[in-house]
């Protein structure tokens, strides 16, 4: 009934797709200065991340680290792995900052997904540091507390007024007892 979908393989120019799902790798991190417990804060971080992946895909991989966010780039992720294996995280992880780094030079990862940026790092030049990297080698890092690029923006709130917190009628009525004290006629 119907003939097979044209054929434009031999077409010049023509490429065939190639397209596929990226390789996303999960990125949190877990600060030991604000007594903040591992086993809940990224289980949370994960659950939040996992928002941004398409149906069907999973992360490739999970890198996390359990330390202050004001460590230089150079200190993280320095926490021996048996050390890691004893706090329990019901997330697995295949190594910190400094193995995510690793990995996106192999190139095995083509995105990377994180709660928010603050979990990269706490300050905000070393997270844009780490984003300039990523973006050098093609992989964008996105967050789930920002909106997506080319989404709808959030509903606005409406805007508040900037008349006076009077009600019109009560400002109008000191308005006419200002006048008839004053003199002025009535309108």
């Amino acid at each position: 009934m119907f003939d097979a979908p044209i054929d434009l393989s031999d077409l010049p120019g023509y490429q065939a797709s190639t397209a596929s799902r990226p390789r996303t790798a999960f990125l949190g991190r877990c600060s030991t200065k604000d007594n903040q417990d591992p086993r809940s804060s990224l289980a949370g971080q994960l659950a939040e991340a996992s928002l941004l992946l398409g149906p069907g895909e999973a992360f490739v991989a999970h890198f996390w680290d359990v330390e202050s966010g004001m460590l230089g780039l150079d200190e993280r992720s320095q926490i021996s792995a048996e050390d890691y294996a004893r706090l329990g995280v019901p997330v697995p992880r295949d190594g910190g900052l400094g193995e995510l780094l690793e990995a996106v030079e192999r190139g095995e990862v083509d995105r990377v997904a994180c709660e928010r940026i603050g979990r990269v790092a706490r300050d905000m030049l070393p997270s844009l540091q780490i984003e300039r990297h990523l973006l050098s080698r093609g992989v964008p890092i996105d967050c789930a507390s920002f909106p997506a690029p080319n989404s709808r923006p959030p509903p606005r709130w409406p805007r508040p007024s900037s008349r006076s917190s009077r009600s019109p009628p009560q400002k109008e009525h000191r308005q006419a007892a200002r006048r008839r004290r004053s003199g002025v006629p009535r309108r």
